[in-house]
């Protein structure tokens, strides 16, 4: 075996060694990055789950103010497409200058990164404040609901001990519990409650 051939085979396996070790580097950190965005994913979502209820028993409905911030976020991309339809008018009033066209054509182009980069956590967070708000609607009215067929067959300090937990629920563990306790004496009374509605 002549020497650039031996040196070839070196080169080989040490290729070999540092590709199998990059191999396994790259999986281990693909792997943590992974796990880190699963433990993330699960404390927002549960964050936001908990969101809603702690929201619900506060009585949290600031229907003008969700509004408000809706109109807010969106009030930026109505502002894109009125300079975007503006330049496309003085683009088509000028045909024969060339620089002016271009310049113009680049502008909207930019106009339209800019929508489409501000357009997304807008419509986002429309996204979120309606299903927040909806969610929370949704559980004060199954709530109430099932309080007031209850509230016939139990006790004035039973309906205010209710009334005090929903309003001091901070999570979804503590509106499951509030729900099983009603239910168990619903059951206990014979009265047929209502069916739970979520979020």
């Amino acid at each position: 075996m002549n020497p650039v051939e031996k040196r070839t085979i070196k080169l080989g396996l040490i290729a070999n060694a540092v590709f199998f070790v990059l191999i396994f580097f790259v999986q281990r950190l693909a792997s943590l990055a992974w796990n880190l965005v699963l433990k993330l994913g699960g404390h927002l979502h549960q964050g936001y789950v908990d969101s809603i209820y702690r929201s619900a028993g506060a009585g949290e409905q600031n229907l003008v103010g969700h509004m408000t911030l809706l109109f807010l976020l969106s009030a930026p991309l109505y502002l894109i497409f009125y300079f975007q339809l503006t330049s496309r008018n003085e683009t088509a009033a000028a045909p024969d200058r060339p620089n002016a066209r271009r310049y113009l054509e680049k502008f909207e182009r930019g106009i339209l990164l800019i929508g489409a980069i501000s357009g997304i956590p807008a419509y986002f967070s429309m996204f979120l404040i309606f299903s927040i708000s909806f969610g929370i609607f949704q559980i004060n009215a199954s709530f109430d609901r099932r309080l007031t067929v209850l509230a016939p067959a139990i006790t004035d300090v039973e309906y205010k001990t209710l009334k005090a937990r929903w309003a001091n629920m901070q999570s979804k563990a503590d509106y499951d519990a509030l729900v099983s306790d009603m239910d168990n004496r619903a059951a206990m009374l014979n009265v047929k409650l209502p069916p739970v509605r979520k979020p």
